[in-house]
Protein backbone atom coordinates (compact mmCIF):
# COMPACT_ATOMS: atom_id res chain seq x y z
CA UNK A 1 0.00 0.00 0.00
CA UNK A 2 1.42 3.35 -1.01
CA UNK A 3 1.65 5.87 1.84
CA UNK A 4 -0.56 8.92 1.65
CA UNK A 5 1.04 12.33 1.70
CA UNK A 6 -0.45 15.15 3.76
CA UNK A 7 -1.23 18.43 2.00
CA UNK A 8 1.12 21.28 2.79
CA UNK A 9 -0.07 23.56 5.49
CA UNK A 10 -0.88 27.14 4.56
CA UNK A 11 1.67 29.72 5.62
CA UNK A 12 0.56 32.04 8.40
CA UNK A 13 -0.72 35.42 7.24
CA UNK A 14 1.67 38.30 7.31
CA UNK A 15 1.04 41.17 9.68
CA UNK A 16 0.68 43.62 6.86
CA UNK A 17 -1.82 41.65 4.81
CA UNK A 18 -5.55 42.21 4.76
CA UNK A 19 -7.18 45.02 6.67
CA UNK A 20 -4.42 45.46 9.10
CA UNK A 21 -5.87 43.10 11.82
CA UNK A 22 -4.00 40.06 13.00
CA UNK A 23 -5.72 36.71 13.67
CA UNK A 24 -4.59 35.02 16.87
CA UNK A 25 -3.22 31.55 16.36
CA UNK A 26 -2.63 28.71 18.82
CA UNK A 27 1.03 28.17 19.40
CA UNK A 28 2.32 24.71 18.58
CA UNK A 29 4.94 23.17 20.74
CA UNK A 30 8.15 22.94 18.86
CA UNK A 31 9.50 19.97 20.73
CA UNK A 32 6.32 17.83 20.48
CA UNK A 33 6.24 14.82 18.15
CA UNK A 34 4.48 15.25 14.86
CA UNK A 35 0.84 14.23 14.93
CA UNK A 36 0.04 11.36 12.54
CA UNK A 37 -2.37 12.12 9.81
CA UNK A 38 -5.98 11.05 10.30
CA UNK A 39 -6.95 8.14 8.03
CA UNK A 40 -10.34 9.62 7.39
CA UNK A 41 -8.79 12.94 6.43
CA UNK A 42 -6.33 11.23 4.14
CA UNK A 43 -9.06 9.23 2.44
CA UNK A 44 -11.22 12.32 2.00
CA UNK A 45 -8.39 14.33 0.57
CA UNK A 46 -7.40 11.47 -1.67
CA UNK A 47 -10.96 11.07 -2.88
CA UNK A 48 -11.28 14.77 -3.61
CA UNK A 49 -8.03 14.75 -5.36
CA UNK A 50 -8.99 11.75 -7.40
CA UNK A 51 -12.31 13.30 -8.41
CA UNK A 52 -10.63 16.41 -9.67
CA UNK A 53 -7.81 14.66 -11.49
CA UNK A 54 -9.80 11.83 -13.02
CA UNK A 55 -7.50 9.54 -14.86
CA UNK A 56 -4.14 11.02 -13.89
CA UNK A 57 -1.92 9.28 -11.25
CA UNK A 58 -1.19 12.55 -9.48
CA UNK A 59 -3.33 15.57 -8.68
CA UNK A 60 -2.52 19.11 -9.53
CA UNK A 61 -1.19 19.56 -6.01
CA UNK A 62 1.33 16.75 -6.44
CA UNK A 63 -0.39 13.95 -4.22
CA UNK A 64 -0.58 10.30 -5.25
CA UNK A 65 -4.13 9.14 -6.00
CA UNK A 66 -5.00 5.75 -4.21
CA UNK A 67 -6.64 3.04 -6.18
CA UNK A 68 -9.69 0.90 -5.14
CA UNK A 69 -7.53 -1.87 -3.72
CA UNK A 70 -5.83 0.50 -1.32
CA UNK A 71 -9.19 1.79 -0.13
CA UNK A 72 -10.50 -1.75 0.46
CA UNK A 73 -7.38 -2.65 2.37
CA UNK A 74 -7.78 0.42 4.54
CA UNK A 75 -11.44 -0.39 5.26
CA UNK A 76 -10.54 -3.98 6.10
CA UNK A 77 -7.90 -2.72 8.48
CA UNK A 78 -10.48 -0.54 10.24
CA UNK A 79 -12.88 -3.51 10.48
CA UNK A 80 -10.24 -5.79 11.93
CA UNK A 81 -9.28 -3.14 14.44
CA UNK A 82 -12.91 -2.68 15.53
CA UNK A 83 -13.39 -6.46 15.88
CA UNK A 84 -10.25 -6.69 17.97
CA UNK A 85 -11.50 -3.85 20.18
CA UNK A 86 -14.86 -5.63 20.57
CA UNK A 87 -13.11 -8.87 21.53
CA UNK A 88 -10.96 -7.04 24.06
CA UNK A 89 -14.01 -5.33 25.58
CA UNK A 90 -15.81 -8.68 25.94
CA UNK A 91 -12.73 -10.20 27.55
CA UNK A 92 -12.58 -7.28 29.98
CA UNK A 93 -16.25 -7.83 30.88
CA UNK A 94 -15.61 -11.54 31.53
CA UNK A 95 -12.60 -10.71 33.71
CA UNK A 96 -14.67 -8.17 35.63
CA UNK A 97 -17.30 -10.84 36.41
CA UNK A 98 -14.59 -13.23 37.55
CA UNK A 99 -13.15 -10.57 39.82
CA UNK A 100 -16.62 -9.96 41.29
CA UNK A 101 -17.01 -13.69 41.91
CA UNK A 102 -13.64 -13.98 43.64
CA UNK A 103 -14.30 -11.47 46.38
CA UNK A 104 -17.01 -9.38 48.00
CA UNK A 105 -17.75 -5.92 46.81
CA UNK A 106 -15.89 -3.02 48.36
CA UNK A 107 -18.67 -2.51 50.95
CA UNK A 108 -18.71 -6.22 52.03
CA UNK A 109 -16.84 -5.47 55.26
CA UNK A 110 -19.51 -2.98 56.27
CA UNK A 111 -22.27 -5.44 55.42
CA UNK A 112 -20.55 -8.20 57.42
CA UNK A 113 -20.20 -5.87 60.39
CA UNK A 114 -23.87 -4.94 60.13
CA UNK A 115 -24.86 -8.60 59.93
CA UNK A 116 -22.71 -9.36 62.96
CA UNK A 117 -24.49 -6.65 64.94
CA UNK A 118 -27.85 -8.10 63.90
CA UNK A 119 -26.77 -11.57 65.03
CA UNK A 120 -25.68 -10.20 68.40
CA UNK A 121 -29.01 -8.47 68.81
CA UNK A 122 -30.80 -11.69 67.86
CA UNK A 123 -28.71 -13.60 70.41
CA UNK A 124 -29.73 -11.16 73.11
CA UNK A 125 -33.39 -11.63 72.19
CA UNK A 126 -32.96 -15.40 72.31
CA UNK A 127 -31.31 -15.17 75.72
CA UNK A 128 -34.21 -13.08 76.96
CA UNK A 129 -36.71 -15.64 75.64
CA UNK A 130 -34.78 -18.48 77.26
CA UNK A 131 -34.82 -16.60 80.56
CA UNK A 132 -38.59 -16.19 80.28
CA UNK A 133 -39.02 -19.90 79.53
CA UNK A 134 -36.87 -20.78 82.54
CA UNK A 135 -39.04 -18.56 84.69
CA UNK A 136 -42.17 -20.30 83.41
CA UNK A 137 -40.69 -23.74 84.02
CA UNK A 138 -39.48 -22.77 87.47
CA UNK A 139 -42.62 -21.07 88.76
CA UNK A 140 -45.74 -21.61 86.69
CA UNK A 141 -45.05 -25.14 85.54
CA UNK A 142 -43.97 -26.17 89.01
CA UNK A 143 -47.27 -24.98 90.43
CA UNK A 144 -49.21 -26.78 87.72
CA UNK A 145 -47.35 -30.02 88.37
CA UNK A 146 -47.91 -29.71 92.09
CA UNK A 147 -51.62 -29.05 91.54
CA UNK A 148 -51.86 -32.06 89.23
CA UNK A 149 -50.03 -34.40 91.60
CA UNK A 150 -51.68 -33.20 94.81
CA UNK A 151 -54.52 -35.83 94.69
CA UNK A 152 -52.02 -38.62 94.06
CA UNK A 153 -49.82 -37.44 96.90
CA UNK A 154 -52.78 -37.26 99.26
CA UNK A 155 -53.90 -40.76 98.28
CA UNK A 156 -50.39 -42.09 98.83
CA UNK A 157 -50.32 -40.44 102.25
CA UNK A 158 -53.66 -42.05 103.18
CA UNK A 159 -52.42 -45.48 102.11
CA UNK A 160 -49.21 -45.06 104.06
CA UNK A 161 -51.10 -43.94 107.17
CA UNK A 162 -53.49 -46.88 106.84
CA UNK A 163 -50.63 -49.35 106.65
CA UNK A 164 -48.87 -47.77 109.60
CA UNK A 165 -52.08 -47.79 111.67
CA UNK A 166 -52.74 -51.43 110.84
CA UNK A 167 -49.18 -52.35 111.78
CA UNK A 168 -49.45 -50.44 115.07
CA UNK A 169 -52.82 -52.02 115.94
CA UNK A 170 -51.50 -55.49 115.11
CA UNK A 171 -48.51 -54.87 117.33
CA UNK A 172 -50.73 -53.76 120.22
CA UNK A 173 -53.00 -56.80 119.76
CA UNK A 174 -50.01 -59.11 119.74
CA UNK A 175 -48.80 -57.60 123.00
CA UNK A 176 -52.17 -57.93 124.77
CA UNK A 177 -53.47 -61.12 123.11
CA UNK A 178 -51.07 -64.07 122.78
CA UNK A 179 -53.22 -65.58 120.03
CA UNK A 180 -54.63 -63.38 117.32
CA UNK A 181 -58.34 -63.10 116.78
CA UNK A 182 -57.96 -64.66 113.36
CA UNK A 183 -56.19 -67.68 114.81
CA UNK A 184 -58.81 -67.91 117.52
CA UNK A 185 -61.56 -67.81 114.93
CA UNK A 186 -59.88 -70.53 112.87
CA UNK A 187 -59.39 -72.66 115.96
CA UNK A 188 -62.99 -72.18 117.00
CA UNK A 189 -64.18 -73.14 113.54
CA UNK A 190 -62.03 -76.26 113.57
CA UNK A 191 -63.34 -77.21 116.99
CA UNK A 192 -66.91 -76.73 115.85
CA UNK A 193 -66.28 -79.06 112.91
CA UNK A 194 -64.75 -81.63 115.21
CA UNK A 195 -67.68 -81.39 117.61
CA UNK A 196 -70.16 -81.76 114.76
CA UNK A 197 -68.28 -84.78 113.39
CA UNK A 198 -68.05 -86.29 116.85
CA UNK A 199 -71.77 -85.82 117.31
CA UNK A 200 -72.54 -87.46 113.96
CA UNK A 201 -70.17 -90.33 114.70
CA UNK A 202 -71.68 -90.79 118.16
CA UNK A 203 -75.14 -91.12 116.64
CA UNK A 204 -73.81 -93.58 114.04
CA UNK A 205 -72.00 -95.69 116.63
CA UNK A 206 -75.13 -95.81 118.78
CA UNK A 207 -77.15 -97.09 115.82
CA UNK A 208 -74.48 -99.65 114.84
CA UNK A 209 -74.28 -100.97 118.43
CA UNK A 210 -77.71 -102.52 118.05
CA UNK A 211 -76.61 -104.79 115.20
CA UNK A 212 -76.15 -108.51 115.83
CA UNK A 213 -74.99 -111.46 113.82
CA UNK A 214 -78.52 -111.86 112.56
CA UNK A 215 -78.46 -108.32 111.09
CA UNK A 216 -75.79 -108.88 108.44
CA UNK A 217 -77.86 -107.18 105.72
CA UNK A 218 -78.99 -104.19 107.79
CA UNK A 219 -77.42 -100.89 106.65
CA UNK A 220 -74.52 -99.53 108.65
CA UNK A 221 -74.68 -95.95 109.90
CA UNK A 222 -71.82 -94.05 108.22
CA UNK A 223 -68.98 -92.83 110.40
CA UNK A 224 -67.07 -89.88 108.90
CA UNK A 225 -63.33 -89.39 108.95
CA UNK A 226 -61.44 -86.62 110.76
CA UNK A 227 -61.97 -84.23 107.88
CA UNK A 228 -65.74 -84.73 107.98
CA UNK A 229 -65.91 -86.85 104.83
CA UNK A 230 -67.17 -90.41 104.50
CA UNK A 231 -64.71 -92.96 103.21
CA UNK A 232 -65.29 -94.38 99.76
CA UNK A 233 -64.15 -97.79 101.06
CA UNK A 234 -66.73 -97.94 103.87
CA UNK A 235 -69.10 -100.95 103.51
CA UNK A 236 -72.86 -100.57 103.42
CA UNK A 237 -73.61 -103.74 105.43
CA UNK A 238 -71.78 -106.23 107.63
CA UNK A 239 -72.03 -108.89 104.94
CA UNK A 240 -70.17 -106.60 102.54
CA UNK A 241 -67.58 -105.90 105.24
CA UNK A 242 -67.01 -109.63 105.87
CA UNK A 243 -66.43 -110.18 102.15
CA UNK A 244 -63.34 -107.87 102.14
CA UNK A 245 -60.06 -109.65 101.59
CA UNK A 246 -56.86 -108.85 103.46
CA UNK A 247 -55.81 -106.01 101.11
CA UNK A 248 -59.22 -104.33 101.22
CA UNK A 249 -59.34 -104.60 105.01
CA UNK A 250 -55.92 -102.96 105.35
CA UNK A 251 -56.88 -100.16 102.95
CA UNK A 252 -60.07 -99.54 104.92
CA UNK A 253 -58.36 -99.10 108.30
CA UNK A 254 -55.65 -96.99 106.65
CA UNK A 255 -58.28 -94.63 105.19
CA UNK A 256 -59.71 -94.06 108.68
CA UNK A 257 -56.22 -93.48 110.12
CA UNK A 258 -56.43 -96.64 112.26
CA UNK A 259 -53.51 -98.89 113.14
CA UNK A 260 -53.01 -101.66 110.58
CA UNK A 261 -52.43 -105.37 111.25
CA UNK A 262 -51.24 -108.24 109.10
CA UNK A 263 -54.23 -110.42 109.99
CA UNK A 264 -57.43 -109.68 108.05
CA UNK A 265 -59.80 -110.45 110.95
CA UNK A 266 -57.99 -108.08 113.28
CA UNK A 267 -58.28 -105.23 110.77
CA UNK A 268 -62.01 -105.96 110.40
CA UNK A 269 -62.48 -106.10 114.20
CA UNK A 270 -60.65 -102.76 114.57
CA UNK A 271 -62.95 -101.13 112.00
CA UNK A 272 -66.10 -102.62 113.59
CA UNK A 273 -65.01 -101.31 116.98
CA UNK A 274 -64.45 -97.87 115.40
CA UNK A 275 -67.98 -97.74 113.95
CA UNK A 276 -69.66 -99.14 117.15
CA UNK A 277 -70.36 -102.81 116.28
CA UNK A 278 -70.38 -104.80 119.55
CA UNK A 279 -69.07 -108.23 118.36
CA UNK A 280 -65.76 -109.50 117.00
CA UNK A 281 -64.51 -112.04 114.49
CA UNK A 282 -62.38 -114.99 115.60
CA UNK A 283 -60.13 -116.48 112.92
CA UNK A 284 -60.35 -120.29 112.51
CA UNK A 285 -58.78 -122.57 109.91
CA UNK A 286 -60.68 -122.50 106.66
CA UNK A 287 -60.76 -125.50 104.35
CA UNK A 288 -62.86 -124.00 101.56
CA UNK A 289 -62.78 -120.29 100.90
CA UNK A 290 -65.97 -118.48 100.02
CA UNK A 291 -68.38 -121.07 101.47
CA UNK A 292 -71.10 -119.94 103.89
CA UNK A 293 -73.09 -121.94 106.38
CA UNK A 294 -76.87 -122.22 106.71
CA UNK A 295 -77.02 -118.85 108.49
CA UNK A 296 -75.16 -117.11 105.63
CA UNK A 297 -71.96 -116.56 107.60
CA UNK A 298 -68.64 -117.37 105.92
CA UNK A 299 -67.13 -120.63 107.08
CA UNK A 300 -64.10 -119.99 109.20
CA UNK A 301 -65.54 -116.85 110.87
CA UNK A 302 -67.08 -117.00 114.32
CA UNK A 303 -69.14 -114.11 115.68
CA UNK A 304 -68.98 -113.63 119.43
Amino acid sequence: MEPLALPPSSPPPEPGDGDGETTPTTPIAANGPPRPPSPAFSVAETTRAGGSSGRQGRSSSGYNIPDQTSINNLVNGFTATLEQLDTNLKALAVHAKEVDALGPPPDAAAQIHKLRLQLRAQDKKQEARIADIKHIVKDVLKEQIAEHMRPQIQEQIRLELRQQIQAAVQEQISEHLPVSLQDQAEESKRQLIEVRNSLLNSEARRANASLRSTNLDDPLAPVVKANGEESALAPQTLRQLFSYDSAQARALVRDYALREHDVRERNLNRFMAHIGVQFNLIPIPVMVDGVVDENGAPIGVTLI
